[in-house]
This record gives C-alpha cells, structure tokens and sequence, in this order.
C-alpha cells in the first residue's frame, strides 16, 4: 500500500482512495475498488471466473455424457425473456438434492457441450447459499446420492 492510511481495526488499515483495504499485510479491496483483476493475494477474481467456467463446463459435459441430472443451456429463462436482458444464457442441473445454475456469456456457449434448450427449466428460487448447500450435500459420502449417479455409457 502507499500514501495515507488509516487505521479500522487491529491490524487493518485502509488506504487515503478507500478502496484498499490491508490487513495483516495483505491488500485485500472495497467494493468501490474492485474489478476483475482484484486478488487475495494468490487469485484474481478474473482467474476465479475463469476456473469456475471451466470447472463447470467440465462437470456439466461429463454429467451430459452419463445422462444424468438433465443438464441443459438455453438463453432464455423459463419465462421466455434472454437470460440478463441478451449475450448471455443460463446452464441447469437438478441434482437429487436440488437444482442448481450459472450464467455465462454467450462467447462461451461451445464449452458446454451438452442439450440446449429454447427456455430452461423454470428457475426453483436457489440463491448460492443454497446451491453451496446443494452441492454439499451432494458430494457428502454419507449420502446415497453416489449410487444414483449412472455409469458412463456403452460406446
């Protein structure tokens, strides 16, 4: 950090623009200060994304090829209306222990390389907490979801 700062906690400090929050001596950024390449100190939120796509293309591709959890794209949402108004579309699964989205740009469409859709399922009301609790609970080996996942397909 440089210039000014002021102290706003125990070892927190933030810089004269307000934006730059170091604590501990890592830079860590207000809302007004971040942008794509804001960073933990080891990731940005641009490299962050960018996992998150591929992991889910990933996931979503493999489950498509084992028919399983009827994963679809579409760029309209259920109601008809382009997912965030246009250039963008929506991804859906519906695990055993609930429905689960994302939203990508339409420049990464190819990735997902599983059905699409004119509208995708209609939206059960998820926010991420939820689908953090979905995915949770679906990876838990205590459940006996992992049974239900059917096996690769026959070539």
């Amino acid at each position: 950090m440089s210039g000014d700062t002021k102290p706003i906690g125990p070892g927190a400090f933030i810089d004269a623009s307000d934006t730059v929050i170091n604590y501990k001596g890592r830079n860590y950024y207000s809302a007004e200060g971040i942008d794509e390449n804001a960073s933990d100190g080891y990731h940005t939120f641009k490299e962050l994304y960018q996992y998150r796509l591929l992991y889910n293309a990933a996931l979503f591709n493999e489950w498509f090829h084992r028919n399983a959890f009827g994963v679809h794209k579409s760029e309209r949402h259920s109601d008809g209306e382009p997912a965030f108004g246009g250039g963008w579309f929506v991804v859906m699964a519906e695990l055993p222990t609930g429905q689960i989205s994302n939203h990508y740009e339409l420049k990464d469409w190819g990735l997902f390389r599983i059905p699409n859709r004119v509208r995708a399922d209609e939206w059960d009301g998820h926010t991420p907490a939820d689908v953090t609790d979905r995915l949770l609970r679906f990876l838990r080996p205590s459940q006996l979801f992992a049974t239900q996942i059917p096996k690769e397909k026959d070539a």
